[in-house]
């Protein structure tokens, strides 16, 4: 995986010395990884092709993608670069004299790949730095970045009028003649609006323009249209009529509407990422906004275990909160976590409990005389007797004046935490660790344009994170094969993590 020391008078200094710089981070990425897998691992994606072998390596291909996340470029911008940036031919492997692969071949790539090809060519990217000694994972952090779709979020009047547009002009590209006998006047006028043009959200207006949609799909599905019309119809028509799914815009129907924050909506995905204390980024996944992430921690740790990668303690923001993450990570992957509370109830922090003796006591030094199980966790309850003559009852959270004593709710969450081995002091100094994740996140979006997707479709934007993650994952090596970082940061190496 890492090159050996290459002999003096090689290629480089021969053909490219005089032409790109040698220091330069990519010709260190060059030099420093071997690329050659990533042709053995594509041959099953063009062995089975009628069109033979691709003129280009598969490498050269994926490379020049990794330009285009590393510099910011499109797919016409980096066919430009390729033809005079000497630089960007060295790193993607193009001889001087070779022409460039265009744009197209660049989106058929990314097609034959598709979701799958890229993950394992990131994951198998992952495996390589494992066996060169480049990551440490004593820690998993665990965490989801929200991405924008390359798309307007439009009302329900907006995506209504822009069905219209779209099947307007496929009907009129299908059968020009035929579509303007269906036209009335009156439905001429509007073709000639924008079909984008927004009007504030009026009932009565969105009753007529679904009415006149539903008048355009009956025609579009009539026999005078082609199939490809005939499918767009009924595509528009499951979208909008036939199915619950709240829809933001038709440009990218995989996109979903979600929340940053509490008071800060957004649509677009959610990007849900593994890293560890070295920041390589082990496990990629990429879902529509509306996903609670929440409750697939324990699954993503549980697949970094079957890849050879576990780790010891899991570290997760407040969302993973939940008493089923904890006991799961505990039981079946033999980890800690150190997860915050995502509920805290005024009820059960009031109260003291005993995980050496399961028992509970009240802020008046009373301890519970039993407990039941409960959905949550467990019920305690006090004595009668303790309670009726208890001076604080009437200002106690749990007194119930019905039964005349406390019960108190201890979830599993709660009774987890505290039964935690780590101690307090040693949970906050690990999960200081999590901001790791966050510096991840910034260098992405704040220097590679990772804020917005790149392309449109849930398997797209999979693809932008692998290419992204990939990318940040090769600079980030470079820099700890080069001793310009630790493997580990020695703040973890001090508190017992070595």
């Amino acid at each position: 995986m890492v090159k050996e020391k290459q002999p003096q008078n090689s290629f480089f200094d021969l053909l490219w010395g005089n032409l790109i710089p040698k220091n330069h981070e990519l010709v260190r990425i060059k030099e420093k990884f071997d690329f050659s897998w990533i042709d053995r691992e594509l041959e099953r994606y063009y062995s089975a092709s009628a069109v033979g072998r691709p003129p280009y390596p598969p490498r050269t291909i994926f490379l020049t993608l990794f330009l285009e996340i590393y510099a910011n470029l499109s797919d016409h911008e980096v066919e430009e670069q390729l033809r005079y940036n000497a630089l960007y031919r060295y790193f993607a492997g193009l001889p001087l004299e070779e022409t460039v692969p265009d744009y197209s071949t660049l989106s058929v790539f990314r097609g034959r790949l598709g979701e799958e090809g890229f993950r394992r060519l990131f994951e198998r990217f992952v495996e390589e730095l494992e066996k060169a000694g480049l990551i440490s994972h004593r820690l998993k952090i665990v965490d989801a970045t929200h991405v924008l779709a390359n798309a307007r979020a439009r009302s329900r009047l907006g995506i209504v009028r822009q069905a219209q547009g779209k099947l307007r002009a496929a009907m009129r590209r299908d059968n020009r003649e035929f579509y303007e006998e269906l036209l009335t006047e009156e439905q001429k006028r509007e073709g000639s609006r924008r079909m984008d043009q927004e009007e504030e959200e009026n009932p009565t207006v969105l009753a007529e323009e679904i009415g006149r949609l539903r008048e355009m799909l009956a025609k579009a599905q009539g026999e005078r249209f082609s199939e490809a019309v005939v499918e767009l119809s009924k595509g528009i028509e499951e979208l909008l009529f036939l199915t619950d799914r709240s829809v933001g815009s038709l440009t990218d129907v995989d996109a979903a509407f979600g929340y940053k924050s509490k008071d800060k909506p957004f649509y677009g995905y959610k990007v849900h990422t593994v890293t560890n204390e070295s920041e390589i980024v082990t496990t990629v996944e990429t879902m529509p906004g509306n996903v609670n992430e929440g409750q697939d921690l324990p699954r993503l740790l549980a697949q970094e275990e079957e890849r050879g990668l576990s780790g010891d303690v899991a570290l997760a923001d407040k969302l993973y909160g939940s008493g089923e993450n904890r006991e799961e990570i505990r039981k079946e992957l033999g980890m800690q976590e150190v997860i915050p509370a995502h509920d805290v109830t005024v009820q059960a922090e009031a109260f003291q409990y005993d995980p050496s003796t399961q028992s509970l006591r009240c802020p008046e030094g009373k301890t519970a005389i039993g407990q039941s199980p409960h959905p949550e966790g467990k019920l305690f309850y006090f004595s009668v007797r303790d309670c009726g003559g208890c001076p604080g009852a009437s200002g106690c959270p749990s007194f119930s004046a019905r039964d005349g004593r406390a019960r108190v709710l201890m979830s599993l969450d709660r009774q987890l935490r505290l039964e935690s081995p780590l101690s307090p002091d040693l949970q906050k100094a690990l999960f200081r660790f999590r901001t790791t994740v966050e510096r991840i996140y910034g260098k992405a979006k704040k220097w590679h344009d990772f804020s917005t997707a790149r392309y449109r479709g849930r398997w797209r934007m999979a693809v932008h994170a692998f290419l992204t993650f990939f990318m940040l994952n090769a600079k980030k090596a470079l820099r700890i094969l080069e001793g310009r970082c630790p493997l580990r940061p020695q703040k973890l190496v001090s508190l017992g993590y070595g």
